[in-house]
């Protein structure tokens, strides 16, 4: 008898951890399926409203040398029919980062909707919602999950190695009225009460004096600050320490 109950212990306990285990498998299937769907309207939007421009005297920076580059020519009439909220476009080379940039009344808009307003963990890349649209602030800090398939804003992670920044991506941002090309002045794990996410200064002195703060906070020697140049803060999840990893970008 007790061998039976012994016996039938062992089989419950198996069955369980088949339960167990089957379960994840499902749930993992879900997330993949998550991320596919998300990587699809991407690359969809992408496909369908940009286009590759080929500039033979580029201007996007005054430190060009005149080599023909490519940039990126963006339909915001069409996209702002599908969602009102898109505020610009941004671009690395050699990257999945090729996405619209969503800004809405609440940063938590974005965390778990895709561009076309789908629940998704993949989320969107989104402007701080205390920022102006137009990038006028005098930090402007946009946001992207640090998706595990690589996706959204994985890639700002990667630039905490001084070797992976010196293989020198191009950053693009495009408006419906502009488009620029960014360099990194600053390459740092911050917290989420950082100065790096302070919108306005009162003057040019307290504005000198973050950046030559955020340059010290650099990894590694990025490229020098303007004082009459404003920045862009990239921002994305640090594993799960709770910090987060930021790029602040100026214009060439």
């Amino acid at each position: 008898m007790l061998k039976k109950v012994i016996l039938g212990m062992k089989c419950l306990a198996v069955i369980a951890a088949v339960a167990v285990i089957s379960y994840g498998v499902w749930q993992l299937g879900q997330i993949n399926g998550e991320y596919e769907e998300a990587d699809l309207e991407y690359e969809i939007l992408a496909e369908q409203y940009t286009q590759d421009v080929l500039i033979e005297h580029p201007s996007v920076s005054p430190n060009d040398t005149g080599e023909a580059k490519y940039c990126l020519s963006v339909n915001f009439d069409e996209l702002q029919k599908i969602n009102p909220d898109v505020v610009g476009w941004i671009y690395i080379s050699d990257s999945k980062v090729n996405y619209p940039i969503l800004k809405s009344s609440d940063n938590s808009d974005y965390l778990t909707k895709t561009f076309e307003g789908k629940e998704n963990s993949s989320g969107s890349i989104f402007m701080d919602c205390r920022n102006m649209s137009d990038f006028s602030n005098d930090n402007t800090i946009i946001y992207g999950h640090n998706m595990k398939n690589g996706s959204m804003f994985h890639i700002l992670n990667s630039y905490a190695e001084e070797a992976f920044y010196k293989e020198g991506r191009q950053i693009i941002i495009t408006t419906k009225n502009w488009q620029k090309s960014f360099h990194i002045i600053s390459a740092h794990t911050a917290s989420t009460s950082s100065q790096c996410y302070t919108l306005s200064f009162e003057n040019l002195i307290d504005y000198e004096a973050y950046l030559k703060a955020e340059a010290a906070y650099s990894q590694y020697e990025t490229e020098s600050y303007e004082v009459t140049k404003k920045t862009i803060t990239l921002s994305t999840c640090r594993g799960s320490s709770g910090k987060r990893f930021v790029l602040l970008l100026q214009e060439d």
